[in-house]
């Protein structure tokens, strides 16, 4: 053994290793944890790390051996050869006597003990050698040689040229090699072979001992064999030699060496045998140790051979087997017994497998079991076939016995009796299989079926497949029913027919409604083909008697004139009876059929021999064998009795549920066939009616026929298209109206309209229909007239005859939608785009902003005074001056700059490629020295003035953010003065920032119940009892505390977001006066002010109507006040609007009256119930004579208007005392209450209320959450 043992701790990386390998020229490390052996690497171990791309900065740890084998420093060497050979293993750790590593034995230390005694002189190197080395061309790189050492048995490879050895390389070479740090993918070999190994070389034909010579001398492990020519023929590996020299005895000690060649070569032989089998084999020790497995065994479960060598073969178990199973296999084997069985193993994938296994017990020569050898067989696709096949046959089993009782399985032998009957055919036929063993034909019906079906029965047996065939049959309850029957031949060896199998399947069922359905179809296209209404009827009696056999199927007809039923068919009945029926009154004892008519909806005689209905045709009756009758009324589309529907039947019985529907639906369609000819008689009335229709539409109509040529052109067609109705009948419309004149300017147009394509004609050719929603037609002087058109085709007995087109001028409908599209991006007013084409130009500038850093400037401009001018000389002076203010801005701007109204006096200005800010203050002084000039309006000059607003956008902001900038610019402009711009500077992105907060954090305020309403009274001065009462919104904002109002509600008004606000306040109001009605209080009504008129509760914009009945309130119960900014914001349709809040009920105050120049054509516009004046007016008319004439004035005229006029803002007992010296009755104020929550407005004023119903409004917050 080896004494100079190195060691390495686990977690030293695998470099440390190399180094130790290569500077003290060993093959093996042992590795230490704690001081304990947990383990072993080999320089083999390092090449399959290099050959598989492992970092060498990896642990030992995740590479090494383990557990290591060691043996006792006195154990034998032949033993210890034996336990090498057996464990595949090339280093073992020798131990002391404390137990600890004394060193290592390898095969080097075997051969250094190897004398040439022991060496056969009956063997050459050729009966020893590695017939296929792993060998490389001379262009390999180091990492393939890598590889081809990691994989080769001999742990090395040969480089050749041809056939000629260059190179042998070995482990220890490549480690060197490793150590040097060569780039493995780029160095080649045979570059470097002077310093990778020297070629050492033995003759195939050399002895054993010749070659014991030459590792000794040259100090070697592999010997490249060679021919006489030089060629390679294989290698020759220590090991190799070792083990000629030291054969394995099968009991752990190495043996006596082999003297015969031949014995030699057989084994080489068996070995080659076993490694190329197809089946599996694998040797294990007596314990159950594998030691040996075949390729074939690692093709089949997944595993490599160095996975299982050393492992027990219940790695393979899947559990399928118990334990007492296997226990049964080890006692067999164990007893040198031969065990064969099946097993079902499992993969190194998981998946399972079936194998047939023969597992034989080896003998030493002394008879002494020492190897268990297993040869195995996959057979998991017959496992699987077997499955499939009992599967099938379970499958056909549970058919048979879970066939229903429309299937009978049978078999008959060629005689004709029964040899198989399947349970089902007493369900099917009320016969026992005993009963229905004689042949078919003893229960076969006289139809004429019956005949041809014996026939294909008879070459059955002959040994003929026949298709399947339909059979009568006469079960035991007399009924017939009808079969259909597939039989197939059975042959015996020697191709003789033995039996007939057969399935019958009972389809009475489905041929009485082929029969029914195929009637049906031949009613139908009697009718389609305009035969007469007798024959018709009579097709539907007959196809009725033959889905029944035995029925005798009439139709009465009623007399609309008179009690009277006239025969309409009745061909199976006797002839004498018809005549007695036909005509007959219809009252008591005449018949089933003449009492049916007023009845519904089935009678049912079941004889009619002594039945008192039919008491007066007893005579005709016994005359005949009828005895049964049912009858049914025939009901039209209109519900009225149009005849009887009868089946009469040779005996006496009752129907059956499937005959009452049979029934029941020939009378639907012999109503049809009724009224389908009741129709015909209207019809050629409707066609004069429709003649003259044709000729007065203003619509053009025409028709065509397969050829396109006009079959028919109606006046308004002809005028359309400017020619005669005679000039187009006769002609290819297509010609003449689908393609322009020759000679005009779109006549290149006829190409792109072949006759197939053309939408008038089509139909005619292939029967679908067309829609053209905007087609051209061409009139006589070549002019073009767009039409919508529709064209379908016409069908004559079914058959396509061409089609009927209908088109009328779209002409006026297109510039309507030219407009419409026009004003849907335009200000109706002043031409000017609108807010949402600014908004495209924004968004359009922004992104070459991105693309091309283009900066641009965007202006928000707003008329200074513009609501003076409204309120002193009318709306149409506005609108004139809204007119010229777009004159001038447009007359300031370049072609590539825009300008946009944005709704009331405000507009937007879009300036690209401003100049940078000097371009900007140009731009703007302009715009506003252009609007400070006086605007002549109606013989006045008018000064308004404007307010800018201005962004330089010199980065790709998003639109919302720039026009939020641009709003805060522009007030911070008319906070500065007015009739001046402001530039957007970062200093006013905290407003910008407070007012995005708020709009933001509206819809969450709403959902949190972060809003409440609190409530004012409105009272009579003189009583101080209340009158009304005003709902005002406060916010609690959870950032910025307490809101009032005036904090939001201008905020919420210029984002546009105002009407959210609007809703949640109407529907809390809504809610909070049906609460008071419910409970009785008399609360007058509920003011409450709304920015816009169709406020939104989250359910969608409605006008505040139909939003108070949307919550169970009553629009009476509330009442609008209007305020000034919304009156002047909403201008166009705002009155009808306001007309329609009245209509509903709803009470209309106009707010802050007397201040401004618009309240009295308010007045006249609105007509308000209520007028409010103004606090600020109240406030001063006591040391303010001109207020105090304002209020009087204010009072008076609403005296004399007769509208009731409320005082905002009284404070104290002096100035209620003015305005009951002025005649004003109502009055708000702190004097009479502040604003006061649900809880104490309630307690104060409503206390002896009654509560009914549902919660008051003090639980808002709730119902606003959800």
């Amino acid at each position: 053994m080896t004494k100079d043992v190195a060691t390495i701790a686990a977690d030293a990386p695998l470099s440390v290793a190399l180094d130790q390998m290569t500077t003290r020229r060993i093959r093996s490390v042992l590795v230490h944890d704690g001081g304990a052996l947990v383990g072993i690497v080999t320089g083999h171990d390092l090449i399959t790390a290099a050959a598989r791309g492992t970092a060498f900065v990896t642990p030992v740890a995740a590479l090494m051996s383990y557990p290591v084998l060691r043996l006792p420093a006195h154990t034998p060497l032949a033993s210890a050869y034996g336990r090498m050979r057996r464990t595949g293993l090339r280093h073992l750790v020798v131990t002391g006597r404390d137990g600890t590593p004394a060193g290592i034995v390898s095969e080097t230390d075997f051969f250094q003990h190897l004398s040439a005694a022991q060496l056969t002189s009956a063997l050459t190197v050729a009966d020893i050698m590695d017939l296929s080395p792993a060998t490389l061309g001379p262009e390999a790189t180091l990492a393939q040689v890598l590889m081809a050492v990691a994989t080769a048995p001999s742990d090395c490879a040969v480089v050749t040229r041809g056939a000629q050895p260059l190179v042998i390389v070995t482990e220890g070479s490549l480690l060197a090699r490793l150590r040097a740090g060569a780039d493995l993918l780029a160095t080649r070999l045979i570059d470097q072979s002077d310093k990778v190994v020297t070629l050492n070389t033995v003759a195939a034909s050399a002895s054993l001992a010749e070659a014991r010579a030459l590792f000794r001398s040259r100090k070697v492990h592999t010997l490249a064999v060679v021919h006489p020519d030089g060629a390679l023929a294989g290698v020759l590996a220590l090991r190799g030699l070792i083990g000629a020299a030291l054969p394995d005895r099968g009991d752990g000690r190495a043996g006596v060496p082999s003297t015969t060649a031949p014995s030699r070569v057989r084994l080489r032989q068996f070995q080659r045998a076993v490694q190329q089998s197809p089946v599996s084999v694998i040797i294990t020790d007596t314990e159950g140790t594998i030691e040996y497995v075949n390729p074939r065994f690692c093709e089949v479960t997944g595993y490599r051979e160095d996975e299982v060598l050393g492992r027990n073969p219940r790695l393979l178990k899947s559990g399928a087997q118990d334990a007492t199973f296997y226990q049964a296999l080890w006692r067999a084997i164990s007893a040198g017994r031969v065990w064969k069985g099946e097993l079902c193993n499992r993969r190194r994938d998981t998946s399972l497998y079936w194998e047939a296994a023969t597992i034989s017990p080896v003998r030493d020569d002394r008879g002494d079991i020492v190897n268990f050898v297993a040869v195995k067989e996959d057979i998991t696709a017959r496992k699987r076939a077997e499955r499939a096949l009992r599967e099938s046959e379970s499958k056909y089993r549970g058919l048979i016995a879970s066939l229903s009782g429309e299937y009978l399985l049978y078999r008959r032998e060629p005689a004709g009796p029964m040899t198989y009957l399947s349970p089902s055919v007493e369900h099917m036929t009320g016969y026992t299989p005993a009963e229905l063993e004689g042949p078919w034909i003893s229960h076969l019906t006289d139809h004429p079926l019956n005949q041809s079906a014996l026939e294909t029965s008879r070459r059955a047996l002959e040994g003929a497949r026949q298709e399947p065939y339909d059979i009568e049959i006469r079960v035991k309850s007399g009924d017939v029913k009808r079969l259909r029957v597939s039989e197939s031949p059975l042959f015996n060896l020697q191709g003789q027919v033995v039996a007939v199998q057969g399935i019958a399947q009972d389809v009475t069922e489905l041929h009485r409604t082929r029969v029914l359905l195929d009637g049906r179809s031949r009613v139908l296209e009697r009718l389609a083909r305009g035969r007469p209404q007798a024959e018709v009827l009579e097709a539907i009696t007959a196809y009725i008697a033959e889905a029944q056999p035995g029925a005798m199927p009439a139709v009465y007809l009623l007399d609309q004139d008179g009690p009277r039923l006239w025969l309409g068919a009745a061909p199976a009945l006797p002839a004498h009876f018809n005549r007695a029926l036909d005509g007959g009154a219809i009252g008591p004892g005449v018949g089933t059929c003449a009492s049916v008519s007023d009845q519904d909806p089935l009678v049912v005689c079941e004889d009619i021999r002594s039945h008192p209905d039919w008491a007066a045709l007893r005579e005709i009756i016994l005359t005949t064998e009828l005895r049964a009758c049912w009858s049914h009324p025939i009901r039209g589309r209109s519900g009225r009795v149009l005849g009887t529907f009868a089946i009469y039947h040779r005996e006496s019985r009752r129907p059956a549920p499937r005959e009452r529907e049979i029934i029941a639906a020939a009378a639907d369609l012999a109503a049809v066939v009724l009224d389908y000819f009741q129709a015909q008689v209207a019809l050629g009335h409707a066609e004069e009616r429709e003649r003259l229709l044709l000729i007065s539409t203003t619509e053009g109509v025409l028709g065509v026929d397969r050829l396109g040529i006009t079959t028919f052109v109606n006046p308004a067609a002809a005028r359309m298209l400017g020619y005669l109705p005679e000039e187009l009948t006769g002609t290819v419309i297509h010609d003449r109206i689908h393609r322009p004149t020759v000679g005009h300017a779109d006549s290149r147009a006829a190409e792109n309209h072949p006759l197939a394509h053309c939408p008038l004609v089509a139909p005619a050719l292939d029967g679908r229909a067309r829609h053209g929603i905007r087609e051209t037609l061409y009139r006589r002087d070549g002019s073009a007239v767009p039409v919508e058109l529709w064209s379908n085709p016409v069908l004559v007995d079914g058959q396509l005859a061409g089609a009927a087109v209908t088109f009328r001028d779209i002409s006026e409908r297109l510039e309507q939608e030219q407009r419409i599209h026009f004003l849907a991006f335009h200000d109706a007013l002043t031409g000017l785009p609108n807010r949402n084409l600014l908004r495209e130009s924004l968004d359009r500038e922004l992104a070459r902003l991105r693309r091309h850093d283009t900066p641009f400037a965007l202006y928000l401009l707003d008329l200074d005074h513009f609501k003076d001018v409204n309120d002193s000389l009318g709306h149409p002076a506005g609108d004139e001056l809204l007119q010229v203010v777009a004159e001038r801005l447009r007359a300031q701007l370049r072609a590539e700059d825009s300008v946009a109204r944005m709704g009331g006096d405000e507009f937007a200005i879009i300036q690209s490629y401003t100049g940078g800010a000097d371009g900007v203050a140009r731009l703007a002084n302009r715009l506003v020295d252009a609007l400070a000039r006086p605007i002549p309006i109606r013989g006045r000059e008018i000064r308004i003035g404007a307010s800018l607003g201005v962004v330089m956008v010199n980065d790709p902001l998003d639109a919302d953010t720039l026009m939020a900038q641009a709003d805060v610019a522009l007030y911070e402009a008319k906070g500065r003065g007015r009739n001046r711009y402001a530039l957007f500077a970062p200093d006013m992105a905290r407003a910008l920032e407070r007012e995005l907060e708020i709009v933001g954090s509206l819809s969450q305020a709403i959902a949190n119940g972060d809003l409440h309403l609190v409530y004012q009274p409105q009272v009579r001065i003189a009583s101080g009892a209340l009158y009304a009462v005003e709902a005002l919104v406060r916010w609690h904002h959870r950032r910025l505390g307490a809101l009032l109002p005036g904090d939001f509600v201008p905020i919420l008004e210029r984002r546009g977001t105002v009407a959210r606000l609007d809703g949640w306040v109407l529907r809390q109001a809504a809610r909070q006066a049906r609460d008071w009605t419910r409970r009785g209080c008399p609360f007058g009504r509920l003011a409450v002010n709304l920015s816009t008129l169709y406020p939104d509760d989250g359910q969608g914009a409605a006008t505040p109507p139909d939003l108070i009945r949307r919550h169970g309130g009553n629009p009476q119960d509330l009442e609008l006040e209007l305020t000034e900014r919304m009156l002047t914001r909403e201008t166009y349709g705002i009155a009808e609007s306001i007309a329609a809040i009245r209509g509903a009920g709803m009470g209309i105050a106009i707010d802050d009256f007397g201040t401004g120049y618009a309240s009295l054509s308010y007045l006249r516009r609105f007509n308000p119930r209520t007028l409010k004046i103004d606090r600020a007016l109240v406030a001063d008319m006591a040391g303010d004579q001109g207020a105090a004439e304002i209020v009087k004035a204010a009072i008076a005229l609403g005296r004399a208007l007769g509208l009731a006029l409320v005082a905002e803002g009284v404070e104290d007992s002096a100035q209620a005392d003015y305005l009951v010296a002025y005649g004003c009755e109502l009055a708000q104020g702190y004097l009479y209450g502040g604003a006061l929550e649900i809880e104490a407005f309630n307690e104060r004023f409503f206390a002896d209320c009654t509560p009914v119903g549902e919660g008051t409004g003090s639980d808002q917050a709730a119902s606003d959450s959800r």
